[in-house]
């Protein structure tokens, strides 16, 4: 996977672009959207006990989803050394949630102080 611009034209002082008359300096920013790994709903889901599904209001991963935590830590992990900088993880407030950010990204640094216990921003 090649993460790196391609075409880029730059000034001596950086990338700019004009928009209505105004000009700005360009600043790139990469996203990258990460579903949560396999909870305990999922499985039974795909067991077809959807009345027990839906009853569990905050399931935790499925041993499953730790292994697929484990492939994306590494997936990531080479994104890092291949120079790709995270700045920020926004994560739901969610038990899976949690357990695949923080599995994958490490321990918060950084929570919101007036949002409830497990709401917050890690910072990596």
């Amino acid at each position: 996977m090649d993460l790196k611009p391609k075409n880029k034209k730059k000034s001596p002082s950086g990338t700019y672009c004009k928009v209505n008359g105004q000009t700005y300096k360009k600043i790139e920013k990469q996203l990258l959207f990460v579903r949560h790994a396999e909870g305990f709903h999922n499985s039974l889901f795909d067991e077809k006990k959807v009345h027990e599904a839906i009853s569990i209001r905050d399931p935790d991963l499925t041993p499953l989803g730790n292994c697929q935590v484990a492939d994306l830590k590494k997936e990531v992990d080479v994104l890092i050394k291949s120079g790709v900088k995270i700045e920020k993880v926004i994560v739901s407030p969610m038990t899976r949630t949690l357990q695949t950010a923080w599995g994958t990204f490490g321990w918060p640094q950084y929570t919101l102080p007036s949002l409830p216990p497990y709401n917050g921003v890690l910072r990596c």
